[in-house]
């Protein structure tokens, strides 16, 4: 887990436009959610809590314990569960929707992988250390 504490830039994303339209994102916001420029993650570790520190907020959580979580103005269960190195974030919103994260990490890279209910489509993002 050396790649706690690092801080991931946002190198590059495929298809995360898409997929912010697809929830319904205004086109200004996905602008500004698809710019490269100072989006970062950094995950940390204090005890069995983590804490996800993202350019827009930051969210802790125990892993495989649910969670409430504001997305927006709309209120998620969230779950979050550690295989290896990757950390799947799972939000399911009142509506049925649901919505799936997955953070692979290395020491000096992350790739991000998001898939939405009532969307076919895989978007990626791409960070590095």
């Amino acid at each position: 887990m050396a790649y706690l504490g690092k801080t991931f830039t946002l190198d590059k994303h495929e298809k995360f436009d898409e997929f912010l339209a697809a929830l319904g994102v205004p086109k200004d916001q996905i602008d500004a959610l698809c710019s490269p420029k100072g989006s970062t993650i950094t995950l940390s570790k204090d005890g069995d809590t983590f804490t996800q520190t993202v350019s827009y907020g930051a969210v802790s959580f125990k892993l495989g314990e649910e969670f409430d979580e504001t997305i927006g103005k709309v209120q998620a269960k969230t779950v979050c569960v550690m295989d290896g190195d990757t950390l799947t974030q799972t939000q399911k919103f009142p509506d049925g929707r649901t919505m799936t994260f997955k953070k692979e990490f290395s020491d000096n890279k992350l790739v991000e992988t998001a898939t939405t209910s009532g969307w076919d489509g895989v978007a990626y993002k791409y960070y590095s250390a």
